[in-house]
């Protein structure tokens, strides 16, 4: 994952709950952190409206 951001590749990690995502994540966030500015987003609990379409993706409330 690392050599892919170096590159400039995009990746994915599409996996149910409970299959070893978040322990990679953190530690490629660790990893990194020093020379990227690092943004952690998590869709847990918004169900299926954020992803109806890219407006309602990319909306955010204050």
């Amino acid at each position: 994952m690392e050599h892919m951001v170096e590159q400039g590749d995009y990746f994915y990690i599409n996996r149910g709950r409970q299959y070893g995502k978040t322990p990679p994540l953190s530690l490629l966030r660790k990893r990194m952190e020093d020379r990227y500015t690092v943004f952690s987003v998590s869709f847990e609990g918004s169900g299926e409206a954020p992803f109806a379409s890219a407006e309602n993706l990319a909306y955010t409330r204050n």
